[in-house]
Parts: C-alpha cells; structure tokens; sequence
C-alpha cells in the first residue's frame, strides 16, 4: 500500500469534485485528505497475481474486481480508501468512482501502512 501524506481538511462532496481532477490519489478520513505515493515492486507484483487469479475466478459471475484505482465508501465511518484489491457484486455503473458494498477487501501489507492498514481498513481484523 502506498503512503499516505496528510494535505487538508474537505467536506465528502469537495473530496470527490476534488479527487476528480487530481493528478495524484488522496484518500478521505472524517474532512482529512491524505495524498497516496507509489508503492515497491514487490506490492505490484503481489497485488498484480492476486487480481489476475480474482478476475479469472470471477468471469460470468457478475462480480468485479479492482486495483488500486477504485473508491471504497465506509460511510459509517465517513472515508473513502483506496484498495489494493476489491471484489464487488454491485450493479455495474460506468461513471462510478466509488464503490458501497465490496465482498471481499485485500491490502498488501508494507512496513509503512500496516498499522493504519490493520486499525483503519480491516476494524483490527488481519489474517497475517
């Protein structure tokens, strides 16, 4: 997972309009944005085999899985993260920049973010 850099404070609707034309990623935490920096090679490959084994296990099942680019929304928590790997059954929507509702919710740890990875996007949940 690629390091976060906290810039400033935004409603959810300026984060969006705001992701929408940044040249950068930044993820949303409660009004705070935090920039997204590249990650290892090691991250990519990692990140790169477990999506391809997801999207062949999952054609013609109408779920879809992402990388690294799409938007999950943890509204009880109001933030949106990006992550590594997402596998969601919702309805296809070509113009969405977010998804509600993931199934299923992979983050390849790294020394820098494993412990926001681990408290923020997994509830304290790992499996490693």
């Amino acid at each position: 997972m690629a390091e976060r850099k906290q810039i400033r404070c935004m409603a959810t609707d300026e984060y969006l309009e705001f992701e929408e034309q940044a040249a950068v990623r930044h993820e949303y935490v409660r009004g705070q944005i935090f920039a997204m920096t590249g990650s290892a090679e090691a991250h990519n490959v990692i990140s790169g085999n477990l999506f391809a084994a997801l999207h062949n296990f999952l054609q013609g099942t109408g779920c879809r899985v992402f990388q690294n680019d799409m938007k999950v929304r943890v509204e009880a928590a109001d933030c949106f993260y990006y992550p590594d790997i997402m596998v969601t059954c919702e309805p296809y929507e070509a113009k969405s920049v977010f998804k509600n509702s993931p199934r299923l919710i992979i983050e390849v740890l790294s020394p820098s973010t494993k412990h926001i990875d681990r408290r923020e996007k997994t509830g304290g949940i790992s499996a490693a």
